[in-house]
C-alpha cells in the first residue's frame, strides 16, 4: 500500500479506500483549503463554502468542489458574476470514489485564476477514484506559469473531463489520463468553440511507474473553436503495457495551431479522424502519425479537413517513426506538406480521393514508405507550382487513377501500377527511370485546363486504349526522350 505524501497540501490523514488498492490522503485541518459545501450553489457567494471564504477572493485559498472530505460529496458550482478571483494555489474537482464535482462558467462569467505546480500538486478534474467535469461556456479559466493541469489520473476509476463551449481557458501543462500501471483512468477534452491556450499536451501520458492502465480511455475532440499549442503534442504518451484507448477527432470547424511536434500516436495506439477544421503545423515543427515501437497508429482525413505543414518543416508528415506502425489515409480534404517521410518502422499511405499539395520544390518528397496505395478515389497530387519528385511507387490499390494538378513538374521515378485513368490538368508530368504499367488511359489537358504535358525520360509507360494529348482545347506536348511508351 503506497501513501502520496506529496498529494495534498493541507493537514492530512491517510483514508483507505477498500477495493482499489490505493490510500487516498483526506484533508482534516482544511488548511490552506476550502471546500464547496453545497450540492448546487454559486462560486461567488460565499456562504456555499464550508469556510465561508471564497478561493481567490483576498487569499491564496486552493478550491475543493466534490471532494473525499469536507464539504458536499458531490456537488456542482456554477460561476457566473463578472468578478475575477485569483489564488496561487490550485482547484482540485472530483476527489475520490464515489466523489462528484463539477464548474460551469457562463452566463457573465469573469476571470478564475489558479496557481499550483507540477503533477501531485497539480491542478484536477477527476483524481483517485472521483469524477470531475468543468464546463467553460464563457469568462476565463487561466493557469499561472508552472502550474499542471491534470484530467483524470491517480486511482482507479478517476474520470475527467474538460469541456470548451465559448471563454478562454489558458493553461501550461495538461495531461488526459494519467493513471498508476494496475489502476484505469477516463480523461476527456471536448471543444465546440472558444479557445484553449496551452503550452503542451499529453494524452494518455505516462511517467515512472505509470500509464494509463488497461481499458482506461484518453480523447480529444475538437469540433469548433481554436486550440493553441505553443510547444509540443504527444496523444498516445505512454509505453506501459494496457495503454488507454487514445482517439483524437479533428470536425467542423476547428482549428489546431501547434508551433511545436504534433505526434498522434507516440508509444501508444492511436486512432485520428479528422473530417473537417484544420490543423496547422507552425514553423520547424512536424507531424508524427505514430512514432515509438510501440505505437500502432491510424489518421483519417476526409471530408473538408485540412492539414497545413509548414514549407519549412524539416520531416513534414513523417510515418512509421522509431520503429512504429502507421496509416495515413487521404480519404478526402487537403493534405499541405513539404514531405512525407519514412521512419524505420511500417509506414502506408493510402490515396482515397483526396488532395496532396507540395509546398516547397523537393526531389525527395515521397519516397520510402512501405507502401503508397491508390485506391478507388484515386491519388490527386498538386504540385503548388513547385518541381517535385515521388520515387514511391503508386500501387494499384483499387480502380483509382492518378490526377495532376499544379503549374509546376512532378516527375515519377517509382513502379507505379494503379490501375485507373492518369489526368494532367497543368503542368508537366515525367516518368523518369520508372514505369506506370497499370494501363489505363492518359490524358493532357483534361477538361480544358491550362497547358498540361508529359515527359517519358526514360523507363517505361503502358498505355491503355488511348493517350490524347490537346484535345481538350489545351496547349499540350508529349515527349519521348528515351524508354518504351
Amino acid at each position: 500500500m503506497k501513501t502520496r505524501h506529496s498529494t495534498f497540501q493541507c493537514i492530512l490523514t491517510a483514508v483507505v479506500v477498500a477495493g482499489l488498492g490505493l490510500t487516498l490522503l483526506a484533508p482534516t485541518g482544511f488548511a490552506g483549503s476550502q471546500f464547496f459545501n453545497v450540492a448546487s450553489g454559486d462560486y461567488a457567494t460565499a456562504g456555499d463554502w464550508a469556510g465561508s471564504i471564497i478561493p481567490g477572493n483576498g487569499n491564496n485559498e486552493q478550491s475543493w468542489i466534490g471532494t473525499i472530505s469536507g464539504g458536499a460529496g458531490t456537488a456542482v458550482a456554477t460561476y457566473s458574476t463578472g468578478t475575477g478571483y485569483t489564488t496561487t494555489d490550485r482547484f482540485i474537482i472530483g476527489l475520490g470514489a464515489s466523489k462528484s464535482g463539477t464548474l460551469t462558467m457562463n452566463s457573465s462569467a469573469g476571470t478564475l485564476t489558479f496557481g499550483g505546480n507540477a503533477y501531485y500538486t497539480a491542478n484536477y478534474i477527476g483524481v483517485d477514484g472521483g469524477t470531475g467535469v468543468v464546463n467553460v461556456d464563457a469568462g476565463t479559466l487561466a493557469l499561472n506559469a508552472g502550474a499542471y493541469l491534470r484530467i483524470g489520473g491517480n486511482g482507479s476509476g478517476a474520470n475527467g473531463t474538460l469541456n470548451i463551449g465559448g471563454g478562454t481557458v489558458n493553461a501550461n501543462s495538461v495531461v488526459v489520463a494519467r493513471g498508476t500501471a494496475v489502476n484505469t483512468v477516463t480523461g476527456a477534452i471536448n471543444m465546440t468553440d472558444g479557445a484553449f491556450n496551452l503550452s503542451n499536451l499529453a494524452l494518455a501520458d505516462t511517467g515512472t511507474g505509470q500509464g494509463g492502465g488497461a481499458g482506461g480511455t484518453a480523447s480529444l475532440d475538437v469540433s469548433g473553436g481554436t486550440m493553441t499549442i505553443s510547444s509540443w503534442a504527444y496523444l498516445g504518451n505512454s509505453s506501459a503495457v494496457g495503454v488507454p484507448t487514445a482517439t483524437f477527432s479533428l470536425s467542423g470547424t476547428g482549428v489546431i495551431n501547434a508551433s511545436g511536434d504534433f505526434a498522434a500516436g507516440r508509444y501508444s495506439d492511436v486512432t485520428s479522424t479528422q473530417t473537417g477544421g484544420s490543423l496547422n503545423i507552425l514553423g520547424t515543427a512536424n507531424l508524427y502519425i505514430g512514432a515509438g515501437s510501440t505505437s500502432a497508429s491510424t489518421y483519417d482525413l476526409s471530408g473538408t479537413g485540412a492539414i497545413d505543414i509548414s514549407s519549412t518543416s524539416p520531416h513534414g508528415l513523417l510515418l512509421g517513426s522509431s520503429a512504429a506502425t502507421s496509416t495515413f489515409s487521404l480519404d478526402g480534404g487537403t493534405l499541405t506538406t513539404p514531405k512525407v517521410t519514412p521512419g524505420n518502422g511500417s509506414e502506408t499511405f493510402n490515396f482515397n480521393g483526396g488532395t496532396l499539395e507540395a509546398n516547397k520544390d523537393n526531389t525527395s518528397f515521397m519516397a520510402g514508405l512501405t507502401a503508397a496505395n491508390v485506391e478507388n478515389g484515386g491519388a490527386i497530387i498538386d504540385d503548388g507550382g513547385f518541381d517535385i519528385t515521388i520515387g514511391q511507387a503508386l500501387l494499384n490499390g483499387g480502380s483509382g487513377g492518378l490526377t495532376k494538378n499544379g503549374s509546376g513538374t512532378l516527375t515519377l521515378t517509382g513502379a507505379s501500377t494503379y490501375s485507373g485513368r492518369t489526368d494532367v490538368k497543368a503542368g508537366t508530368l515525367t516518368v523518369d527511370g520508372g514505369s506506370l504499367s497499370g494501363g489505363g488511359l492518359i490524358d493532357l489537358g483534361v477538361n480544358g485546363g491550362p497547358d498540361a504535358n508529359f515527359t517519358l525520360v526514360d523507363g517505361s509507360v503502358t498505355v491503355g486504349n488511348q493517350f490524347v494529348v490537346g484535345a481538350h482545347g489545351a496547349d499540350s506536348l508529349a515527349t519521348m526522350e528515351a524508354g518504351t511508351l
